[in-house]
């Protein structure tokens, strides 16, 4: 699906009902006494990317009010100022002026147009927030998107099911939890279409598999890929082997690409093996006939495997 720019306008007004409509949820801010500032450019860049750009790993146990700090506002000020090339001296002092004045009223504005940045900066933004994952403890070294995607979808799926957690989208600021799971919804539709124009195929339930045997430890397949698929299909159609549930041909590709090693059989070293493997693995539709057909039933195609008995002793489960 894609999430249409309507359906993003109504869940962020949706957002701005809670904030600050009457009736509204209760919101605690915390003061600090500010003297001075520290000018240090890099530092509140950095907390920048950590609040509004990367993805929100950290979980909080569920909360039902709002709390936020004078703090952050500073952050979020002296980022814009100390990134513009000209500043005015005097425009420190009023950033300590207003953060001295701030209060509830003005906190819940802020709050309401920070969430709404947030959101926008995941569509904006994506291709910095996967580089600051992939620099990251979690995903470092993983420099596939598709698997950080596939592991980020599978996470937050898993964090939506527990409705005694909820994503912590800014850090130092807790959300109620009905505004968290707006957020996430959001979050999971724009990394669902993300990947869907990536791959043709995915299942957002299924868990990424990422290298699952080291290379020198896979299985030496020595006939064509073609051969394999084959063999998969008759094994699978002939009760021998079963997958998952709902498993896309592509899923199944990815993780038999994973365990068998099909070099005997590349042309070139740079091939998509996985690609080749979901063509193959996957029955076409024959409009003179109308059923699903495999590659090595056509008429000239010489099968290998089309001998294998019916395993009747085992039936799956």
């Amino acid at each position: 699906m894609i999430l249409t720019h309507r359906q993003f306008r109504e869940q962020i007004t949706e957002i701005s009902n809670i904030l600050l409509e009457e009736g509204r949820t209760n919101l605690v801010l915390r003061k600090h006494r500010k003297d001075k500032i520290i000018a240090d450019k890099e530092y509140y860049k950095n907390w920048y990317d950590g609040c509004f750009i990367d993805f929100p790993l950290h979980t909080i146990a569920r909360y039902d009010e709002i709390f936020t700090s004078d703090s952050f506002i500073l952050n979020y000020k002296m980022h814009f100022f100390l990134a513009q090339q000209v500043r005015d001296s005097k425009e420190k002092d009023e950033i300590l002026n207003f953060v001295e004045a701030y209060d509830e009223e003005s906190a819940r504005c802020d709050l309401d147009d920070f969430i709404d940045e947030r959101l926008m900066n995941f569509i904006h933004y994506f291709k910095e927030a996967i580089s600051l994952l992939k620099k990251g403890s979690y995903f470092s070294h993983i420099k596939d998107t598709n698997v950080i995607i596939r592991n980020l979808l599978s996470y937050y799926q898993q964090v939506k099911l527990d409705e005694g957690i909820q994503i912590s989208f800014f850090p130092g600021v807790k959300l109620p939890f009905k505004i968290s799971s707006i957020m996430l919804d959001i979050l999971i539709a724009i990394l669902t279409d993300k990947l869907q124009m990536l791959e043709q195929e995915y299942v957002v339930d299924k868990p990424a598999i990422v290298n699952l045997v080291p290379e020198e430890f896979k299985i030496n397949w020595l006939g064509s890929q073609k051969d394999f698929a084959e063999l998969l299909v008759e094994l699978e159609t002939r009760n021998f082997i079963s997958y998952p549930d709902g498993e896309s041909y592509a899923s199944k590709a990815r993780r038999l690409a994973g365990i068998f090693d099909f070099s005997a059989s590349q042309r070139n070293s740079g091939s998509n093996i996985s690609g080749n493997l979901t063509t193959n693995l996957k029955p076409t539709y024959n409009v003179d006939n109308g059923r699903n057909e495999y590659f090595f039933e056509k008429e000239k195609y010489k099968r290998k495997f089309d001998k294998i008995p019916i395993n009747l002793t085992f039936k799956k489960v």
